[in-house]
């Protein structure tokens, strides 16, 4: 026997004799998760949609509990309160390094992840595992958690690939991960249960009105000067080379341009000068939305300002430009000619959030909503670029954006107390 063969046959007999030494403690931690409702969320729930045949967990693996909550810090207190009174000891629950997450620790181990989601976005994501599950689109699921919906499976994937600081050291398994969820849910017969664009590479472009022109000129000049990554629409231009002077807005709810911002006020507000300053105000209405909500999306798009015009002759609405706050990450970009642009990792990351956040706003109104439509068909476009690229050709380690070091993540804990009880 070699001693790679030994190393890896004492490393499964440890993962076993550590498997049945917290079984009963772990059943525990599920059986609270299934009472209270808790959302199930990465490595496990994905676990737990795949076909048996391609599981990324053995049977002895212990189980990995990230779960989102509406009342987070109050549900992992609990549980460790009932735990003690089951007689397990040196209980505690500690904040993680990520932003309203808490850890509940019984002695060394991790049992269970708690991530706080605002109610009313918590009640529509249960809404959306149950049309899942019912419709068939997680054909291989057979156990009664609730589980994330497959697109923020998907979107949170894309979101490790696309910040390198972070998560270069996981890239190789999140990448093998994508492409089982991929395989098994995102093909053909999926795509026949959703939106789906037959031909989203079709030469059906919206034009851009001809006297806004100059103004969005000078928005790309200013983008380009201050180094402001593009992702959406015009984004796949670039990263294709694509020569179409109308490329490409699929949909006439299109933004013409969308990009990212570490300086969020100055941006907006530099934009929206030269915007007053190039257009006929007494043709267009000035419609600016400064959006912070976590009520219908999830975090990286929690602070964004989106800037259209409404056409008072014509009536006609043009959705101009879209400005996200970026803030303690650090997304990979490319240079592409003059302008800088997302990676398609970190574009997909993006539009798996904004697809999300409008089947959300589906399930509060009930209507239907072209812009889910809109937003496919550009997921679909990059999901076929993304076929196209090599390994080098699709990652980036250059990246936009501030990624907050371990020691400022510990700094940033320490003010607020670690721990938060030890019960």
């Amino acid at each position: 026997m070699s001693i790679k063969n030994l190393i890896q046959d004492i490393e499964i007999k440890k993962l076993k004799e550590e498997y049945n030494n917290n079984k009963e403690l772990l059943d525990i931690v599920s059986e609270y998760i299934k009472e209270k409702k808790l959302i199930l969320y990465g490595g496990y729930a994905l676990n737990l949609i795949l076909p048996e045949n391609i599981k990324i967990y053995k049977d002895y693996t212990q189980a990995d509990y990230d779960c989102y909550s509406y009342d987070a810090k109050k549900h992992i207190i609990q549980l460790g309160k009932k735990l003690k009174k089951l007689k397990y000891k040196l209980i505690k629950v500690k904040l993680a390094k990520h932003e309203n997450t808490f850890k509940l620790y019984v002695g060394t181990l991790n049992v269970l992840d708690l991530t706080q989601l605002d109610k009313s976005l918590f009640d529509i994501m249960i809404k959306i595992h149950l049309y899942e599950k019912y419709e068939g689109l997680i054909k291989y699921y057979k156990d009664n958690y609730n589980i994330v919906p497959l697109y923020l499976l998907k979107r949170n994937m894309h979101y490790e690939l696309a910040r390198p600081y972070e998560s270069y050291y996981r890239w190789e398994k999140i990448e093998s991960r994508l492409k089982l969820l991929t395989k098994v849910y995102f093909n053909k017969e999926f795509r026949k249960k959703r939106l789906y664009c037959e031909n989203p590479n079709k030469k059906t472009y919206h034009k851009t009105p001809e006297d806004l022109k100059h103004c969005l000129s000078l928005l790309l000049n200013y983008v380009k000067e201050n180094k402001n990554p593009i992702i959406d629409s015009l984004a796949i231009k670039l990263l294709k080379n694509i020569k179409n002077k109308d490329c490409c807005r699929l949909n006439k709810l299109t933004y013409l341009l969308m990009i990212l911002s570490t300086n969020y006020k100055s941006d907006c507000n530099n934009t929206i000068k030269i915007i007053k300053k190039n257009i006929n105000l007494d043709k267009y209405e000035l419609i600016i939305r400064d959006i912070t909500d976590s009520s219908s999306s999830v975090d990286i798009l929690k602070d964004r300002t989106r800037i259209a015009l409404f056409d008072k002759i014509n009536n006609v609405r043009y959705n101009l430009l879209t400005i996200i706050k970026v803030k303690d990450n650090c997304f990979s970009i490319m240079k592409k000619g003059e302008y800088i642009v997302g990676t398609v990792d970190t574009i997909l990351c993006y539009l798996y959030s904004f697809y999300l956040s409008y089947f959300v706003c589906k399930y509060k109104d009930y209507r239907h909503n072209s812009v889910l439509e809109d937003t496919q068909q550009y997921i679909d476009l990059y999901e076929n670029y993304i076929k196209s690229l090599d390994t080098l050709k699709r990652y980036n380690t250059e990246c936009y954006g501030t990624q907050l070091s371990k020691q400022d993540i510990y700094e940033k804990l320490w003010k607020k107390k670690l721990s938060i009880l030890k019960i």
